[in-house]
C-alpha cells in the first residue's frame, strides 16, 4: 500500500503540502524557519509558477520533499537572510528624524521618496503603520514650525525686546532677516522671527510694514521694541523719494553707504516711532574708519594687491612649496585688504627673496609701507573679528573701541597712519552718542560713568534720565502687575516763603515736598555717583547681582545690555539659507522656505517644539 501511495504523489500534490490558504492567497510556507513573502491569488494559482518558485528559491528543500528529481537538483540559491533585530523606536522618534534631515542636514522634504532612503525607511513606516512622503514630511516641519512660533510667543510676551534686521541677496531673491533678542532668567537669547523673499525695492514705509507684519506673528506689538540694529544690506531695499546728493558723498562706497543709512534711519525712525532707537551695526561705523585714512583706491594697496594676484600665476606653482600663497582681496573689504598686507608683512624674508629673482613680484619700496599699515590696522582688525563671536553688548563694544584707540595711539607719529586713524576712531566714538540706546548702555556702566566722570555732561545726562524714565514706563505698563515703588514721605508739612525763596533759587516745587519720591528715581540718581568699577568687571553679572537689591535697574540694565552690536545671528541665518536654498530649489514656496528656516534658525527650541506639537504629529499620522 505504502509504494502504490508513494507513485501516486505529483507534483502538484506535493505543493498542496508545502503551502497555506491565507485570505484567499496561496502562500509558500516550505521554509519553516525564515518566513518567504512569495503567494498567489487562489482563484488564480498557477502550479506551474509557484513549483518553479519553489524550485528555484529553496532549491534543496525542493529536493527533499520531491519537487525534484534528485538527479536534476541544483545547489540551493543562496539567500539572503535578514537577521531579525529589536529596534526601540516609534512615531515621534521617526518624526523628529525626518524634521532635522529636513530643516537642519538641508535634505528636501522629496527626499524621503528616494530610492535609498525608500530601502531604510519602509520597514520602519510598515511596523509602525505610518505612510512617509513628501506632504507628510512637509507637514511635519509645518506643525514644528507653528510650535516654535508659540514658543518664541510665550517668551516674548510682556517684555522688551531689541530687533535686528538686515537684508541680503541669495539666489537672485531678495532677501530680509528679522531677529529678536532679549533676557530671560539672566541670560541673553536669540529668537529668530521671519526669514523672508522681498518681491520689489522698500520705502521705509513699505519696510516698516514688512517688520510689523512678522512682529505680529508672534503678537509683538511696537510699544515692545526697545530698538532696531541694522546693516547696510537694508539700504538695498530703499528706493528713497529724495536722491542723494552727490556733492556731499564722496566717492568711495562707505560714504555712499552712510548718507544712504541716514536716508533709511530717518525713514524707519519717523515711521516705527521716536520711541524706538534705532542703531546701525557697530562693526560697520568701525570700518568708514579705516577707508577714511586709506581709501580702497590708494595706489600703494593696488601695487601690493597686484602682487598678490601675480603669485597666483601657474609659473610660480613650485614656488609656494612651504608657504602659503597670499589671500585674495575684495576691492570692497578692507579686513582682506589687511589680510594680504599681513601675509606680507609675516613672509617679508621670503618675498624679498622672491622679489630679487622675479620683478613682478618686487615688493621693494613698500615694505615700510606694509608694516606701518598692519601695526596700525592691527587693533582694528583684531577688535572687528572679537565682535563677531557671540553678542557684545554696545557697553563692551565701547570699551574695546577705546582699547583699539589706545593701541593704536601707542604707535604715535613714528607710524604714517597712527593719528590719522586716531583721530578717526575718536569722531566715530563720539557719533555713537547719537543712539539713545547706546547712551542707556553706558549711563549704566560704572566703568565709564561713575562718580565725577566727565563722559555726559549735564544736559546729556538730564536727556538719558528722561529717556530711561520713560523705558521704565513702557516696562511697567507691559507688566501683569505695577512695578514702580515709592518711598511716601512725611504728609502735610507747612510751607512757609522760606520754602518759596528754597524753591526759586534750586527749582522744583512746594508741592514735592508732600508729594511721594519714586524709588526708581532715587535709584537713576545714584547712578552718577556710582563708585568706579575696573575694565575687568563683567557688566552682565554685575547687573545680574543687583537683582534684589536694584530691582528696577537691573531690569532695565537688562534690556539695555541685550541690545546687539553686530549682525552676527543674522548673518548666520542667511548662512543656513546659502545650504537650504540651492539652485535646485528655488522654486520652493514662501511658506515651505519660511517654516523650514524657522526651524533651523531656532534649533536650540526644536526639542520642546517637538514635545509641544506631538499630539498634532501624532494625529496627522493617525489620518
Amino acid at each position: 500500500m505504502g509504494s502504490k501511495s508513494e507513485k501516486k504523489r505529483t507534483f502538484r500534490t506535493i505543493l498542496t503540502e508545502v503551502t497555506t490558504v491565507e485570505n484567499g492567497f496561496v502562500c509558500c510556507r516550505i521554509d519553516t524557519r525564515v518566513k518567504c513573502d512569495y503567494k498567489q491569488k487562489q482563484v488564480r494559482l498557477d502550479c506551474g509558477n509557484f513549483i518553479r518558485h519553489v524550485r528555484v528559491e529553496h532549491g534543496v528543500l525542493a529536493k527533499q520533499v520531491g519537487l525534484l528529481p534528485p538527479e536534476d537538483c541544483p545547489e540551493e540559491k543562496k539567500r539572503k537572510v535578514v537577521r531579525k533585530v529589536s529596534v526601540a523606536i516609534d512615531r515621534l522618534a521617526v518624526t523628529e528624524a525626518i524634521v532635522k534631515l529636513v530643516t537642519i542636514h538641508h535634505l528636501p522634504p522629496c527626499a524621503v521618496e528616494w530610492e535609498g532612503m525608500r530601502t531604510l525607511l519602509n520597514p520602519i513606516s510598515k511596523a509602525l503603520g505610518i505612510s512617509l512622503d513628501r506632504f507628510t514630511a512637509q507637514s511635519y516641519v509645518d506643525l514644528v514650525a507653528n510650535a516654535v512660533r508659540e514658543i518664541i510667543t510665550t517668551e516674548v510676551k510682556c517684555r522688551l525686546i531689541s530687533v535686528k534686521i538686515d537684508s541680503a541677496c541669495r539666489q537672485s531673491k531678495q532677501i530680509l532677516a528679522i531677529n529678536s533678542q532679549f533676557a530671560v532668567n539672566g541670560e541673553i537669547v536669540v529668537r529668530s522671527l521671519g526669514i523672508i523673499e522681498l518681491k520689489e525695492k522698500q520705502t521705509a514705509k513699505q519696510l516698516k510694514t514688512e517688520i510689523i507684519r512678522i512682529l505680529d506673528n508672534y503678537n509683538i506689538s511696537v510699544e515692545q521694541v526697545f530698538s532696531v540694529t541694522y546693516d547696510n544690506g537694508v539700504n538695498q531695499l530703499q528706493q528713497p523719494s529724495q536722491p542723494i546728493d552727490a556733492t556731499e558723498v564722496s566717492d568711495n562706497d562707505d560714504a555712499t553707504e552712510e548718507a544712504a543709512a541716514t536716508l533709511t534711519l530717518d525713514g524707519l525712525k519717523h515711521e516705527l516711532g521716536k520711541s524706538i532707537d534705532l542703531v546701525r551695526c557697530a562693526v560697520h561705523i568701525m570700518q568708514p574708519a579705516v577707508t577714511e585714512v586709506v581709501d580702497y583706491s590708494d595706489r600703494e594697496i593696488g601695487d601690493i594687491t597686484l602682487v598678490a594676484k601675480n603669485c597666483r600665476k601657474p609659473i610660480y606653482e613650485t614656488v609656494f612649496d612651504q608657504v602659503t600663497l597670499p589671500p585674495l582681496h575684495s576691492k570692497t573689504s578692507w579686513g582682506s585688504v589687511f589680510l594680504v598686507l599681513e601675509h606680507f608683512c609675516k613672509n617679508e624674508q621670503f618675498f624679498k627673496n622672491l622679489g630679487s629673482q622675479y620683478s613682478e613680484l618686487d615688493l621693494s619700496g613698500h615694505w615700510d609701507y606694509i608694516k606701518d599699515y598692519v601695526a596700525a590696522f592691527t587693533p582694528v582688525y583684531n577688535c572687528v573679528k572679537n565682535m563677531q563671536g557671540k553678542h557684545v553688548s554696545l557697553a563692551d563694544f565701547n570699551l574695546r573701541w577705546i582699547h583699539t584707540i589706545f593701541e593704536v595711539g601707542k604707535l604715535g607719529s613714528t607710524n604714517r597712519f597712527a593719528l590719522d586713524l586716531s583721530a578717526s576712531l575718536n569722531r566715530r566714538l563720539a557719533s555713537l552718542k547719537n543712539s539713545m540706546a547706546y547712551n542707556c548702555a553706558l549711563f549704566v556702566d560704572p566703568r565709564v560713568h561713575y562718580y565725577k566722570s566727565t563722559l555726559f555732561d549735564a544736559q546729556e545726562k538730564d536727556k538719558i534720565k528722561k529717556y530711561i524714565a520713560a523705558t521704565w514706563e513702557k516696562f511697567s505698563q507691559l507688566q501683569s502687575e505695577p512695578a514702580a515703588k515709592v518711598i511716601k514721605t512725611e504728609q502735610g508739612v507747612e510751607q512757609d516763603e522760606m520754602d518759596l525763596m528754597i524753591s526759586k533759587m534750586f527749582g522744583g516745587s512746594n508741592a514735592g515736598i508732600s508729594k511721594e519720591v519714586p524709588l526708581f528715581e532715587k535709584q537713576l540718581n545714584t547712578l552718577d555717583v556710582e563708585q568706579r568699577k575696573t575694565t575687568a568687571v563683567d557688566l552682565w553679572d554685575h547687573w545680574m547681582g543687583r537683582k534684589g537689591s536694584h530691582p528696577e535697574l537691573h531690569a532695565l540694565a537688562s534690556i539695555f545690555l541685550a541690545v546687539p552690536s553686530n549682525q552676527v545671528a543674522v548673518e548666520r541665518a542667511y548662512g543656513a539659507l546659502d545650504l537650504v536654498l540651492s539652485d535646485m530649489r528655488t522654486e520652493w514656496s514662501d511658506g515651505t522656505l519660511h517654516n523650514i528656516l524657522i526651524v533651523k534658525s531656532n534649533r536650540q527650541l526644536l526639542d520642546r517644539a517637538l514635545k509641544m506639537a506631538e499630539p498634532q504629529l501624532l494625529a496627522l499620522d493617525d489620518h
